[in-house]
């Protein structure tokens, strides 16, 4: 038999061997070094070139299957993994939306609509009333447990604010006490002073950190709101009471917020307006539920920040001339210890107001009690001097004529 009739005989028994069948021994194997004849017969497939080439071509094949299936086999275990993570990762969001949202039954199959899936935050002036934003969204329900989720009165409950008096806050019958920082508190006294329309965030940062470079300003700031957004966060108004869109920050209006120094504003220019009108009785009514609730000025104990200086001094001016016009309504009416009493008022609150002092001496001397008057005439002197101011005439000349019993007119 020809030298390559053995080679490719020994080459097909070698690559193709069934996998039962057991190797021979090497004393078997095409002659060992025991058997010198097999060499002769056959040379052996690594003495033939052909033969090589194929056997290892083959050999190449095998071991390409075998990385081939190692490989398929490290892809499932990672197609596995992933799956895993993947499911894990679902249940997690699943509990935060749930959390969120309050919701037992809450799943992954609404999540188009939760609070982590929707838009950003719709700039203020384009949000629809009751339209719900992301941060919105997630702050709206309490967490459950809340306090808040006691009773429906609780989440309904207005929040109450007090600028014309020692500076307060209640949501219902409980008062806010536990802000963060001075910083805080104070931004929240300047929204709601400014509730009516958007304040800029530079704005805020110019007031409140006017020493401070752009980036340290905003990151105060942001800090500040981040706080006071915390503070606030109780039952259904934390949910929108600090809006921000447009690069300016706002008291939401669909929050149910009560202010003293608002009520004082509309019961006063309803009072100027009735009796602009002739509705002078119906005006008295409204002076004296504005005066009611002023109690020694604006944010009396922030009295050194400047940026209060116009606000403060609007809300003092307004309450001087309601006062002015309560008086005289108590002097023409005759009712002059009312009219003493709002004269002290006025007085209380800026002792050099020559116009109440006039009408206090006045409602002395129309009572019988000119010695008051002329005490009250001393009084105003010493005022008008500790501030180097000097007397009008139309005081002295009231002083004058009370003195000389001269009041009728």
């Amino acid at each position: 038999m020809p030298t390559n009739a053995y080679a490719s005989r020994d080459l097909r028994d070698q690559v193709f061997e069934p996998a039962h069948r057991q190797p021979a021994p090497p004393s078997q194997m095409h002659g060992t070094p025991s058997d010198p004849g097999a060499t002769a017969r056959s040379p052996g497939l690594a003495h033939d070139p052909v033969s090589r080439m194929v056997l290892d071509a083959c050999r190449r094949i095998m071991e390409t299957d075998t990385g081939e299936h190692h490989e398929r086999e490290l892809l499932l275990q990672l197609c596995l993994a992933s799956q895993q993570r993947e499911e894990a990762l679902r249940q997690t969001v699943d509990s935060l939306v749930r959390l969120l949202s309050g919701a037992e039954g809450a799943s992954l199959d609404t999540r188009a609509d939760s609070p982590l899936h929707r838009h950003q935050e719709t700039p203020i002036g384009t949000l629809p009333t009751g339209h719900a934003t992301p941060e919105r969204s997630a702050e709206r329900l309490p967490p459950r447990d809340s306090p808040a989720q006691a009773t429906e009165d609780c989440t309904a409950a207005p929040l109450c604010v007090y600028l014309l008096r020692p500076f307060s806050v209640f949501h219902g019958d409980v008062a806010i006490t536990d802000w963060p920082n001075g910083k805080s508190r104070s931004i929240f006294k300047y929204l709601v002073l400014h509730r009516e329309r958007p304040v800029p965030r530079e704005v805020l940062m110019d007031t409140f950190w006017p020493d401070s470079d752009e980036d340290s300003a905003r990151n105060n700031l942001n800090t500040a709101i981040y706080g006071l957004r915390k503070v606030l966060r109780f039952g259904q108004i934390a949910a929108s009471c600090i809006l921000f869109g447009n690069s300016a920050y706002q008291i939401s209006p669909d929050v149910d917020i009560r202010v003293d120094a608002e009520d004082f504003q509309q019961h006063a220019q309803s009072g100027f307006e009735l009796e602009a009108r002739g509705k002078r009785e119906a005006a008295v009514e409204q002076y004296r539920a504005a005066a009611a609730l002023y109690h020694g000025g604006l944010l009396v104990e922030d009295r050194y920040d400047s940026w209060l200086n116009d606000a403060r001094q609007y809300f003092h001016k307004t309450f001087t001339r309601l006062l002015d016009h309560l008086s005289r309504f108590y002097f023409d009416t005759g009712q002059y210890a009312l009219c003493v009493a709002t004269c002290e008022q006025a007085l209380a609150e800026e002792p050099c107001n020559e116009a109440a002092q006039r009408m206090l001496m006045r409602c002395h001397a129309q009572s019988g009690q000119p010695h008051l008057a002329l005490r009250q005439f001393h009084i105003c002197l010493a005022a008008l001097e500790k501030e180097g101011l000097s007397l009008s005439i139309e005081t002295a000349e009231l002083m004058r004529r009370i003195r000389g019993h001269d009041l009728g007119g």
